[in-house]
């Protein structure tokens, strides 16, 4: 037990993780899925509104969130069948180690993906949310 803390600590002293990025380190993987995001387009008047109102906030607070603990973010939908495929493939390839063929995606708000270690305070910040 000795050694994994040693080990740990010669981790964090070779490299040095910019400011509010793994603040809290689990040591498993971790994803956030964010599902029925076809209700920012097709729900209710109500929902909508209130969706539309507050999505960037809600993106921008769940980032900083997941980047906090090192976990990604993911926006799904099964009724517009959206990011489902992409899921899927994206949690057998952490848990088996298999080749993953997407990308991050950050410009389409109910398609939103980022994997762990793809975002950073400066793109959370610079971007048009909040």
């Amino acid at each position: 037990m000795l050694e994994d803390e040693e080990m740990r600590e010669e981790l964090r002293k070779e490299e040095e993780l910019p400011e509010g990025t793994l603040v809290t380190n689990l040591f498993i993987p971790v994803a956030i899925v964010c599902s029925k995001t076809d209700l920012i387009e097709h729900g209710d008047k109500e929902i909508k509104s209130i969706l539309e109102k507050n999505l960037d906030y809600i993106q921008y607070t769940m980032r900083k969130f997941c980047l906090e603990y090192g976990a990604s973010l993911v926006f799904t939908s099964a009724n517009s069948n959206s990011n489902m495929e992409m899921l899927y493939s994206y949690i057998v390839h952490r848990i088996y180690d298999q080749d993953f063929a997407f990308t991050s995606n950050i410009n389409d708000k109910e398609a939103l993906f980022i994997p762990s270690g793809r975002d950073s305070k400066d793109l959370i910040d610079n971007s048009d949310l909040r």
